[in-house]
């Protein structure tokens, strides 16, 4: 009795370790986006302060840049959640994700502003080229597609998405969880989807992969 009785116990105790051995080889998904990530937004117009807030509403720390941060105190408090006023430049430092927010036409100067801070990391372009506003590399970008240009000639080291740009943005500000907006996107490399769609999902929208950059002209608006 004393033999079966021990045999049991060494029986379950082997079992119970080996459970545990399965369960901690099991691969995880990496959190790639998580409270801590810092998302820096580079233009407070009307695109970036709509995303801006639903960000900060998800739970991310939110960075609204322009050329006066002093101005956008109204946006700060609306925002709220622990967003912050700041430079370009420094949001560009601090951010681990990079969303462009901007005029066209002034990429151009600000990817040589800040490209010494933002290699390697995630950039997020929501502009769109306009020929009357932005001129004739407006019109030059279109013909390439205007995320695909962008990436090419300005922001070559980041890992790049294009989303939020083919649709006005008003539907992704009246958009809820409830009721998500499709936002197709495009991609650099296949490593940033997640990344692409946890973005997306934060501002109340509905993932729609359409391929890699190449395919950038189906999103300009």
């Amino acid at each position: 009795m004393k033999f079966y009785l021990k045999y049991l116990i060494l029986f379950f105790c082997t079992m119970n370790i080996l459970s545990c051995g399965q369960k901690n080889n099991q691969p995880t998904k990496a959190k790639v986006m998580n409270q801590k990530t810092i998302i820096g937004i580079i233009g407070a117009g009307h695109v970036g302060g709509t995303l801006g807030k639903k960000w900060a509403k998800a739970g991310y720390k939110v960075l609204f840049s322009s050329r006066n941060p002093e101005q956008l105190r109204d946006l700060i408090t609306e925002a709220s959640h622990g967003s912050e006023a700041t430079t370009v430049t420094d949001a560009a430092k601090r951010a681990d994700i990079i969303v462009l927010a901007v005029p066209y036409k002034a990429e151009a100067a600000i990817s040589k502003q800040i490209m010494p801070y933002i290699e390697g990391k995630i950039l997020l372009d929501c502009d769109n080229a306009y020929p009357g506003r932005d001129g004739e590399i407006a019109t030059e970008a279109r013909k390439l597609g205007a995320g695909l240009y962008s990436y090419k000639n300005y922001f070559p080291e980041t890992k790049f998405i294009r989303a939020f740009s083919s649709l006005p943005v008003a539907n992704v500000g009246s958009a809820t969880a409830n009721n998500p907006v499709e936002i197709p996107y495009a991609v650099s490399e296949e490593s940033i989807k997640i990344t692409a769609e946890a973005l997306i999902t934060a501002a109340d929208g509905k993932p729609k992969f359409i391929g890699g950059l190449e395919n950038s002209a189906q999103l300009d608006y």
